[in-house]
């Protein structure tokens, strides 16, 4: 009989979507009043900007320097100082460049009172972004986005990306940016009839666990956009339909796993079963674990 230890498994993070964005390494905050340019450079030739959150908040007065901070969200009382999104506008200008310039009342349709712009955005490598369509992707954490991007979108190309991550981990997914064509209900020289009609999606981003919608979306992304898996598979469509290239962007996604991967089984050991938070293991024949003398099952607990 011989003696074999296990190895504990790391603890899980429970915590809202938010606090999770929080703790990202990188990203960066500019408050600026409303008047005045924000500018975005990345260090790095080979970085490109992604707008994680974009918003203008109307405070019906100039603001002085220093810029005041951002006032709380609507949300959180009803006083606060109203707030718009104005990503879409801001991604036009930035999203996947290396350096922007961005006037609120210049590229931002009927925006002309006072306030002040609350901007938080992350320089990432180029790299890190999977541009080829057709990719199973494997990481614990990345960025796809297609072709052209952020130039153009063939329209002749169905973009499809595979994410699988370990068993008992989900999928986090952020849409960044999304710029594709959207089509009206009404055709051509048709006026009557189609009031109140939606637009219809000839081209769309489509996220999806299985046969499970988890989103389908057309048009310009208004806001962040921010998915969660039930299970660690999940597939990403961009669909586009009619001639070869669109002068749109197309889509800037983030992924991310939720949960500990899977530990490695201990020699002369296999594993058994694994949850987000416990993985339990057993030993080969001839073999036990040191603390409890037996083949298993063996849970490797999170520390405390």
């Amino acid at each position: 009989m011989r003696l074999l230890a296990v190895a504990a498994l790391c603890v899980v993070a429970h915590g809202t979507l938010a606090n999770d964005d929080e703790q990202e390494k990188d990203i960066e905050a500019i408050v600026q009043c409303s008047t005045d340019p924000v500018s975005i450079r990345c260090a790095s030739f080979y970085q490109m900007a992604t707008i994680h959150e974009a918003w203008f908040y109307e405070t019906g007065h100039f603001c002085q320097e220093p810029p005041p901070p951002p006032p709380p969200t609507p949300s959180a009382s009803v006083t606060a100082v109203p707030r718009y999104s104005v990503l879409s506008s801001f991604n036009r200008r930035c999203s996947g460049r290396r350096r922007c310039s961005f006037l609120l009342r210049e590229h931002q349709p009927n925006a002309w009172r006072p306030g002040v712009l609350y901007v938080r955005f992350r320089c990432v490598r180029r790299e890190e972004v999977t541009r080829y369509c057709s990719e199973v992707l494997t990481s614990q954490h990345g960025y796809l986005s297609n072709p052209g991007y952020p130039h153009y979108y063939p329209g002749d190309l169905n973009c499809s990306w595979h994410i699988r991550v370990d068993e008992g981990q989900r999928l986090r997914i952020r849409v960044h940016d999304l710029s594709v064509r959207e089509v009206s209900w009404c055709p051509i020289g048709k006026s009557w009839g189609c009031a109140g009609q939606p637009p219809a999606c000839t081209d769309f981003l489509r996220v999806a666990e299985g046969r499970r919608l988890l989103s389908l979306d057309c048009g310009d992304l208004e806001r962040p956009l921010v998915l969660t898996s039930r299970g660690p598979e999940v597939t990403v469509t961009l669909w586009g339909e009619g001639q070869p290239l669109y002068p749109h962007r197309g889509t800037l996604v983030q992924y991310t796993a939720v949960g500990c991967p899977s530990p490695s089984p201990p020699r002369d050991g296999y594993s058994v079963h694994r949850n987000a938070t416990h993985a339990h293991f057993s030993c080969c024949v001839n073999f036990v674990f040191a603390d409890t003398l037996k083949r298993g099952p063996a849970a490797a607990l999170p520390d405390v």
